[in-house]
């Protein structure tokens, strides 16, 4: 998933791999977008991944709570 996400983009403002406290690999990348002061966060956590369209101000917060989100996907086979 991760390859998949990084490989659509040519340039990435952030690109940060992560292993979570529960040993899940995980990343967070963003892209500046050109439309009105945007980013485009991807947060990708154990094989779960959210995206959305943010402003810098906002990335922080965005990001927490995206954490969040992600974390608490269980995934079945």
């Amino acid at each position: 998933m991760y390859k998949a996400t990084v490989d659509q983009y040519k340039e990435l403002y952030t690109n940060e791999k992560f292993t979570s406290t529960d040993n899940k690999l995980g990343f967070i990348t963003i892209d500046q977008l050109k439309d009105d002061g945007l980013n485009e966060l991807t947060i990708g956590v154990g094989g779960a991944k959210i995206t959305t369209q943010s402003e810098t101000s906002d990335l922080v917060q965005n990001t927490k709570m995206m954490m969040q989100i992600v974390n608490s996907v269980k995934l079945t086979e």
